[in-house]
């Protein structure tokens, strides 16, 4: 397994609970999924890994008392791509970001097992004042998502699921009720937590993928970025977490600009 994952035994049949240790999301708490799978290894192989993000910003209003001018922006995409990366990191044995779905003969080319994409579909916010010991104002926040998962190996389609979660936040209003971000924040990272542990048990238990994907030969060393892609010239490109994309667009920026 790798640095960020530890596995703990916790019945005889061989139920584990995988536990990411090192996510990180920008203004909220880190990420804490707790898979349970029927199997005590990840599922061989590499696989091109799509996250679909663009559904997650949403303007919500504040209502309540003293802060129902306020109007916010709930973006959760850097959260959700970051705990999705993470998350499929332990199930799998190994992911390569890609900016797009592959097709079977850009997958078959770059020797990958197959490829995981997750669709967020829909989100909705509440965030209202609060008043506390009738002196100071909290935001109290509700996030609801839902995503979809496909799994696709050599010979199709695998797996196909989709799963909700529900957040929670609070947080002290502050100044110019400032206090809906960190709410929203803090909702949006634990809805993200617990769609993806629906996921990646869903992932992690299916038989139809273990039996498709163990049976599979081993796939040799894939190929560079510009194997694959010889028509993006240049430096190798990278997202705007700075992880190297397996299939390259030219509007993606280089990695040596991103380090900068």
């Amino acid at each position: 397994m790798g640095k960020n994952v530890k596995i703990i035994a916790a019945t005889a049949a061989c139920t584990i609970i995988f536990y990411p240790l090192s996510a990180t999301s920008q203004s909220a708490a880190p990420s804490h999924t707790h898979i349970y799978s029927s199997y005590a290894d990840r599922i061989p192989g590499t696989f091109a890994l799509y996250v679909d993000v663009e559904e997650l910003v949403k303007s919500t209003h504040t209502t309540g008392q003293s802060c129902s001018w306020r109007f916010d922006t709930v973006d959760l995409r850097n959260q959700f791509r970051s705990t999705a990366i993470q998350t499929m990191s332990t199930v799998v044995e190994k992911v390569e970001l890609v900016e797009r779905p592959m097709t079977p003969g850009e997958l078959q080319r770059a020797h990958l097992r197959g490829q995981i994409i997750i669709r967020a579909e829909s989100i909705s916010t509440d965030v209202k004042d609060d008043l506390t010991n009738f002196i100071i104002y909290r935001d109290r926040g509700v996030v609801n998502l839902s995503a979809g998962i496909l799994v696709d190996g050599p010979n199709g389609r695998l797996l196909g699921a989709l799963a909700t979660g529900t957040g929670s936040g609070d947080a002290y209003q502050g100044l110019l009720c400032g206090g809906g971000a960190a709410t929203m924040a803090q909702a949006g990272q634990i809805a993200i937590d617990q769609l993806f542990n629906e996921l990646a048990e869903r992932l992690s238990n299916s038989e139809r993928v273990r039996a498709e994907i163990g049976s599979a030969p081993p796939a040799p060393a894939a190929p560079t970025v510009e194997a694959l892609q010889p028509r993006v010239s240049g430096a190798p490109r990278c997202d705007a977490n700075g992880l190297k994309l397996l299939v390259p667009s030219s509007s993606q920026p280089a990695c040596s600009a991103l380090e900068r």
